[in-house]
């Protein structure tokens, strides 16, 4: 369904999309955009790595909330945050949909390994 909306022409956002995002994947979605990991020059991505605090979609209602990066599998795409709050559910998040506090997407190089 998200794919219709998406592809139905230019013109503002149709509301189920907008609602749609709301959800872990409507989120990506929206997201995704083409971030490849690396920044560009005009520094719009964040280098994010282990210990960093960050906002991450909940899966539960897909809304960004603080938490700390605890682990990377840069090739799996996937981080296991820390929620600021202490919850201990939908812990893993994929990276493409990480952002820095300031809103930046994040972009993360761990040299290949797990962190």
């Amino acid at each position: 369904a998200l794919q219709r909306f998406g592809s139905a022409g230019g013109g503002p956002e149709p509301p189920q999309v907008a609602q749609a995002a709301h959800n872990a994947a409507g989120l990506l979605l929206r997201r995704s955009n083409g971030v490849t990991g690396v920044t560009d020059a005009s520094g719009s991505c964040a280098r994010c790595e282990r210990g960093e605090r960050v906002l991450a979609p909940w899966a539960e209602d897909g809304f960004d909330y603080e938490a700390t990066v605890e682990a990377v599998d840069e090739a799996a795409g996937l981080c296991t945050v820390a929620w600021a709050d202490g919850g201990e559910t939908c812990r893993v998040v994929p990276c493409a949909a990480v952002t820095s506090l300031d809103g930046r997407p994040c972009f993360f190089q761990t040299g290949g390994e797990q962190r």
